[in-house]
């Protein structure tokens, strides 16, 4: 393809932090090419496209969403580094929403199509776009949009599932970090936990959509470029064959097919809302109804874009380009069967397909027949490509050499905190999020002790086990008995009937809820108290209680041996704690190469670097805490109590790459037989249960017998 005029440069501008890089790099290639001037504006960090041959120069400018003033004062200066009019193509959302906002000044020095602010705003927020389908009378998925959780609770009780959850503003969704744009989430307890993660608080920004079922291959993309009349001057259409993440994320591997259907009614749409300039969109075709259904308008160039590359080389840049400066934009169309690639997020979607079991060997190498192009590599331009690699590779090393020191660095003993609470903002920020992790699943744990899959069945066990230990003991009636982490209130409840004066505490307020609800329905409100307290801070008088009780706490506290000398402390001399914590080795986490402690290196190794190419963000949640047995041993030895006896218990769900690998039924004749052969004393086995249950004494006064005696009948009694 020739262009006869090409003096006329090309500013790209990149406003977000962490776009599509590959988007860039292929507007650069594309014009580059064609001999026409091509300029990058972006901020202070380096990109693999600055090392492009077709790229002109870059400029530093800044946006701050706060003041965009600033940026528009920034785009004045460069133009006028440049010297000369030049054409302004914006290549993310927070790009082009700026550029129409600020069209006034700008038109001044650049080029650009005279796109509606209102229209742009509303296509690019998918409220507002679900709602102009519903005034034309567009085909769209079924949408929701909760203000607060409560309405998400109450949308939860009738929903159907799955449900998709989207950002609405792109906007707000720049603005919080570790957020996703689009998650499918299976039940309404995920919902719930999506919700907590991505929700504006201040200001509502989720909208639940229906789930359309169907493979990538059901989303058929439309990229094209509209003129000053909204007539369709180029336009293409393709599906997705691979995504990442699969079924939300982005095309990895995409396909062009001619279907002359979305191509007719995206064009129809386009000229009835007036639109003009590149566009991106998504349609879904759902086999229940026969109909394609808009889900997104880009009102600007996709990343994707190279995708769709016609016979005669023309693509929506060269479109825009020719349109803006004059000259005449020839007809094209994309041969059926041309593919496109994203080379290292491909890679990373298809082993995410192949652990779906979704994808084998044999399809993967097939699905790169017909490949054309690829985002990154390049054989006339290999500099970006290479550096891509290099950069990635460099912070990977740095990362892995950094969690390599921070592995074998000495642990500051926890037993070091100060009484008053956590020693750094970190504790405090992990209590809050198990909170909040509670808060939201509390519905769950009640199910836990009702369920017979195999993880459900551990906790059962353990239940019966901490409650047998408790028998042991042969507490007086009206003793008084401690339960930290009150779970569901099955535990406090049993306490509460075999006559003991309970007191309960938990940071959950809906976990307590579920135990008064319990005490009620059984009867023993009066025997049991209901506490809103931390583990780490109890609010009791040292020596208070006979018995401490406290199942599932240790795994989810910042500060466990803190939190246990706070127990011990509240003990009376000659009480007892029963309490445990997640055996560090497991035999379902040794097996699965997901988990397994000798291979923790290469795990970090590996999630630095999808870090680094953006195909991964660690989610900010609480981290399950795992000890040995031998950590947990010495936490008991440091809040000054005597270890009577311990054991651990519980052989599943088995996984592999964290899928579960056997039926419920089986997983659990698995476990029962692995328990039956660990509490024999089988090697390896009397060791890898999941749950390390302890019972340990505060000091007894002089002349109570001493706690290696009675050792040998506890260990009876956990067989």
């Amino acid at each position: 393809m020739q262009v006869t005029n090409t003096s006329v440069p090309v500013l790209v501008l990149v406003a977000s932090r962490s776009p599509l890089l590959h988007g860039v790099l292929g507007v650069v290639r594309s014009l580059g090419r064609l001999g026409i001037p091509v300029y990058l504006a972006r901020d202070e960090h380096r990109t693999p496209t600055d090392c492009s041959r077709y790229l002109r120069g870059v400029f530093t400018v800044a946006f701050d969403p706060a003041r965009p003033a600033r940026l528009v004062d920034d785009l004045l200066e460069v133009a006028g580094r440049i010297g000369r009019r030049s054409v302004l193509l914006p290549i993310d959302d927070l790009g082009a929403l700026f550029v129409v906002d600020h069209a006034e000044r700008l038109r001044c020095w650049f080029l650009f199509p005279d796109q509606s602010s209102e229209l742009s705003h509303s296509l690019a927020s998918k409220k507002e776009l679900y709602l102009l389908c519903m005034r034309l009378g567009i085909a769209t998925p079924e949408t929701a949009f909760p203000q607060t959780r409560d309405q998400l609770v109450s949308f939860a009780e009738r929903a159907q599932f799955p449900v998709v959850v989207k950002a609405i503003d792109p906007v707000l969704l720049h603005e919080r970090k570790h957020a996703k744009s689009v998650v499918i989430v299976p039940n309404a307890e995920a919902l719930l936990d999506t919700y907590d993660r991505m929700e504006v608080r201040e200001q509502p920004n989720l909208m639940l959509q229906e789930y359309i079922p169907g493979g990538a291959e059901s989303i058929w993309m439309f990229n094209g470029y509209l003129d000053h009349r909204s007539r369709c001057l180029v336009g293409f259409t393709g599906v997705k064959l691979r995504q990442c993440l699969p079924h939300t994320g982005q095309t990895s591997l995409g396909v062009c097919r001619h279907n002359p259907v979305v191509q007719e009614i995206t064009e129809e749409f386009l000229a009835s809302v007036g639109y003009r300039g590149i566009v991106d969109l998504g349609w879904r075709y759902d086999a229940r109804d026969g109909r394609y259904k808009l889900l997104d308008v880009n009102p600007r160039i996709g990343a994707t874009f190279r995708l769709f590359v016609g016979t005669n080389g023309m693509d929506v840049a060269r479109a825009l380009y020719l349109d803006l400066t004059g000259q005449p934009v020839p007809a094209s169309s994309a041969p059926d069967g041309r593919k496109w690639l994203v080379e290292q997020t491909d890679l990373y979607a298809s082993l995410l397909y192949r652990a779906e079991g979704t994808l084998t060997a044999t399809q993967w190498l097939r699905s790169f027949r017909g490949l054309r192009e690829a985002a990154w590599f390049a054989r006339d331009d290999p500099a970006p490509f290479l550096e891509m690699c290099r950069s990635s590779l460099g912070i990977t090393v740095r990362r892995a050499a950094q969690a390599s020191r921070a592995r074998i660095r000495p642990r500051r003993p926890t037993a070091t905190v100060r009484a008053g609470g956590s020693d750094s903002n970190l504790g405090a920020t992990r209590q809050d999020l198990v909170t909040t992790r509670f808060e939201a699943h509390a519905r769950f744990w009640e199910e836990v002790y009702r369920a017979r899959d195999v993880f459900s069945v551990i906790h059962q066990y353990r239940l019966a086990l901490a409650l047998h230990y408790v028998d042991r003991l042969e507490l007086p009636e009206g003793a008084r008995v401690l339960e930290v982490g009150s779970g569901a209130g099955l535990a406090a409840v049993a306490l509460a009937r075999r006559g003991f004066q309970v007191e309960t505490v938990d940071t959950t307020s809906a976990m307590l809820l579920a135990v008064r609800r319990h005490a009620a329905d059984a009867g023993v409100a009066s025997r049991l108290r209901i506490i809103l307290a931390d583990a780490h801070r109890l609010p009791f008088q040292t020596g208070t209680f006979d018995l401490v009780l406290a199942l599932g706490v240790v795994p989810w506290l910042h500060s466990p041996a803190h939190a246990a000398q706070e127990m011990a402390r509240v003990l009376r001399s000659g009480g007892h704690l029963v309490f445990n914590a997640d055996n560090r080795a497991r035999l379902t986490r040794l097996l699965d190469p997901l988990y397994s402690p000798p291979l923790e290196l290469v795990r970090r190794t590996v999630k630095a670097t999808l870090a680094t190419l953006h195909l991964w963000r660690p989610r900010q949640q609480p981290m399950v805490t795992y000890h040995s047995r031998a950590e947990f041993d010495r936490i008991v030895a440091e809040a000054d109590l005597e270890w009577v006896t311990g054991t651990t218990f519980g052989f599943g769900p088995f996984t592999l790459f964290g899928h579960t690998m056997l039926p419920d039924a089986l997983g659990v004749k698995v476990n029962r037989s692995l328990q039956g052969l660990a509490d024999r004393g089988v090697p390896v086995l009397r060791g890898t249960g999941a749950q390390y249950l302890v019972v340990a004494r505060r000091p007894a006064p002089d002349g109570a017998p001493p706690a290696e005696d009675m050792e040998a009948d506890w260990r009876a009694v956990s067989r």
